[in-house]
């Protein structure tokens, strides 16, 4: 077993993991320093995680490799920890435009990914992708920013900086693009797909009380149908007035 320290949103967390794949995916987040947590994965972890993988994706359980499900197991057990310090993490695709963050949220299949590679085609340079599957959200300052995660999905798209929150698009495909404000309840529907839910009552409490900060923090939040081309860039960003 090997003792990694690594940084996630500027929180210094310790794990212990068994297999040198997961060391080499983390060390873009190597860290020295005392941890403030300490995070140790175990086989028991790694079988829970292939029951939940099969439960997602029956026939493929026995496929997925061992060095997969640490990285799955740790993940989660980092997403466990994260809210004791106003931290959250997100299933959507992150990046910043000209320094101000965008989180994409959606159900998986809706174009997330899709949509930030109009992004970087429309806008090349002025685009840095955060994280494109797994980034972190935390309340620093009074202020929502955006993290990357070494957990970025699988074109493995991310950068080890962070933005402060801009704007949150909740993306569907659609024939034609159209953008709308999200509702009150519509944007607590968008945050809670999208930010992980821990099982800790304590953990829970910080996750709900983040979900209510990010709603007052001043940045936009939207509804995004769109078409798979750079006009839904650009209506977008015309929207989100970047």
């Amino acid at each position: 077993m090997e003792r990694i320290g690594i940084k996630l949103a500027n929180i210094p967390i310790e794990a212990a993991v068994h297999h040198a794949h997961t060391a080499s995916f983390l060390r873009g987040y190597a860290c020295d320093g005392e941890p403030w947590e300490k995070l140790e994965i175990t086989q028991k972890h790694i079988e829970a995680e292939r029951a939940t993988y099969a439960e997602q994706y029956p026939g493929e359980a026995c496929a997925v490799s061992v060095e997969r499900l640490e990285l799955l197991a740790l993940h989660r057990a980092v997403a466990e920890v994260l809210p004791r310090y106003d931290a959250a993490a997100c299933h959507g695709s992150a990046f910043s435009l000209n320094g101000k963050g965008v989180l994409l949220s959606g159900e998986s299949g809706a174009g997330k990914s899709t949509h930030a590679r109009m992004w970087r085609e429309r806008y090349g340079d002025e685009v840095l992708m955060i994280n494109d599957d797994k980034p972190i959200l935390r309340i620093e300052n009074g202020e929502a920013r955006l993290y990357g995660s070494p957990w970025m999905g699988k074109h493995a798209l991310g950068t080890n900086i962070s933005a402060p929150l801009f704007a949150l698009a909740s993306v569907r495909r659609a024939g034609e693009n159209a953008l709308r404000p999200l509702a009150d309840d519509e944007l607590w529907q968008a945050l809670s797909s999208c930010i992980h839910l821990p099982s800790g009552a304590a953990e829970m409490l910080s996750t709900l009380r983040i979900m209510d900060r990010v709603r007052s923090c001043g940045a936009r939040f939207f509804t995004l149908e769109c078409i798979i081309a750079h006009s839904a860039a650009e209506a977008a960003r015309e929207a989100f007035g970047i």
